[in-house]
């Protein structure tokens, strides 16, 4: 059975981030604490770190930009409708409102 850091720096290498798959198939983890600028394995796992993060909040933006543009789109849609059966509404009632002061066809008025 083969490790699951392999397979995980398998699919994570499949998606583009070679970095991030070289990071997760170490086999002794390197200790990158305050001394990160002298190591150069620290300063690579710390740029695809950066990395990683700056995508991941384009990502968070992107996809609030879109759930926001998509909730936006469902109100107008709604106001559009409701305005729909409001100007119905109001026509008919306009309809029975005149309606209701013509005379009757032949009647006669006291006047």
């Amino acid at each position: 059975m083969t490790e699951p850091a392999t397979v995980v720096a398998s699919v994570v290498q499949q998606t583009g981030l070679q970095d991030v798959a070289k990071a997760i198939t170490i086999d002794r983890p390197l200790a990158c604490g305050q001394q990160a600028q002298v190591t150069p394995r620290c300063q690579e796992l710390a740029a695809a770190n950066a990395r990683q993060q700056v995508l991941a909040d384009v990502a968070a933006i992107g996809v609030a930009l879109f759930v926001a543009a998509l909730v936006g789109r469902i109100a107008v849609t709604f106001v559009k409708v409701f305005g729909i059966c409001l100007r119905y509404h109001r026509t008919r009632m306009k309809v029975r409102a005149s309606a209701a002061r013509r005379p009757p066809h032949g009647g006669l008025f006291d006047g």
